[in-house]
């Protein structure tokens, strides 16, 4: 009789999808355990080190301790105001709608919707003047007015400005209800801040500020909406000479 000879079957190969998800939960695992062995070894070592300052403040004698507290109190008090008056980074706009909102909120945020909406308007109509876009002439960074940056847009906008801004950026020109008006000012804010000193504003009272947008710019006011909104704009009413007849 012939002998049998035992056959094997050949050793199935894992699929390569298996092979990666195998690997990547060895690679995962051995990470985090690592991680938590060395997050062990720093919460011990705080902990021996808390320990052993803590050994060192009860030798030290009342005076002492007080000192220690008073200086510790000190620093974090020192610190939580570092923290607190750290100045928040520049804020850069490039939208014109969001620059615009940005605009009518700083300025105009507790107006009137008229106040709004003809702060918009002499807003887009000094960007034109200026050739600038508005992003570029009030956000570039955002912040408050100041030299190189006629109008104020440090505070953000809400859902309304944007509404408001996107209405008035898509309008005609001829729907402008300012007559082209390019600036606006707030006579009794203008006296509070120059009398108070306030940086940029010392020494400019409003009757200042009439008198060099006057006589130096040729500008003149056109209206007033309320007691604490004035427009100017380039000076109006000047006849055109009559045109020669052929």
């Amino acid at each position: 009789m012939g002998s049998a000879v035992k056959r094997t079957r050949p050793r199935r190969r894992e699929p390569f999808a298996d092979q990666i998800e195998r690997s990547g939960h060895w690679i995962l695992t051995t990470v985090w355990s690592g991680l938590v062995w060395i997050l062990r070894l720093l919460l011990r070592a705080a902990a021996l080190a808390a320990a052993a300052g803590a050994r060192s403040f009860r030798r030290l004698d009342r005076a002492a301790q007080f000192i220690v507290v008073a200086i510790l109190a000190g620093g974090s008090l020192a610190a939580a105001h570092v923290i607190a008056t750290r100045p928040a980074p520049p804020v850069y706009v490039d939208d014109e709608t969001e620059a615009l909102a940005r605009v009518i909120r700083s300025e105009a945020g507790v107006g009137s919707p008229q106040q709004r909406i003809h702060v918009a308007w002499v807003t887009r109509n000094l960007a034109a003047e200026r050739g600038e876009t508005i992003a570029r002439m009030a956000c570039s960074p955002c912040g408050p007015q100041e030299l190189g940056r006629p109008v104020s847009s440090r505070q953000d906008a809400a859902d309304a400005d944007r509404l408001l801004a996107r209405s008035i950026l898509a309008s005609p020109a001829i729907l402008d209800p300012t007559g082209g008006a390019t600036h606006f000012i707030n006579p009794t804010l203008q006296d509070d801040l120059a009398s108070r000193g306030r940086p940029g504003y010392r020494g400019r009272p409003y009757s200042e500020v009439r008198q060099r947008w006057s006589t130096a710019y040729g500008w003149e006011p056109y209206y007033r909406i309320g007691p604490d909104l004035e427009l100017w704009g380039p000076r109006r009413g000047v006849r055109a000479k009559p045109a020669r007849p052929r």
